[in-house]
């Protein structure tokens, strides 16, 4: 979307197979996000949307996030997550460190 705001959409299957029952499920997650590069820095600002689907029930965490360039090689990113229709989680937050060569 031009210079300066980047997308991203990545779809994955979770499979999961029981260790003492015999099953094995399909779930997916569908993440996508767009961030803004302030001009002439390393900086960004964004959100990233991140979608579950579990046995067929959709929910989603919304994690807005900033990443501040330190110096040539290292950035921090910091990032909060918001459940949307997440009855059993709660709000969130961490920190990377960022290491680019």
């Amino acid at each position: 979307f031009g210079k300066n705001v980047h997308s991203l959409v990545y779809v994955s299957p979770l499979i999961h197979q029981g260790f003492l029952e015999e099953s094995t499920h399909f779930n997916w997650q569908i993440n996508t996000s767009v961030h803004y590069v302030i001009p002439n820095t390393k900086n960004f600002v964004g959100i990233e949307l991140n979608k579950e689907i579990n046995g067929g029930v959709f929910s989603m965490t919304v994690r807005p996030q900033v990443k501040v360039k330190l110096n040539s090689q290292l950035a921090l990113g910091f990032v909060t997550g918001i459940p949307v229709n997440k009855n059993n989680e709660g709000y969130s937050s961490f920190l990377r460190l960022i290491y680019e060569l």
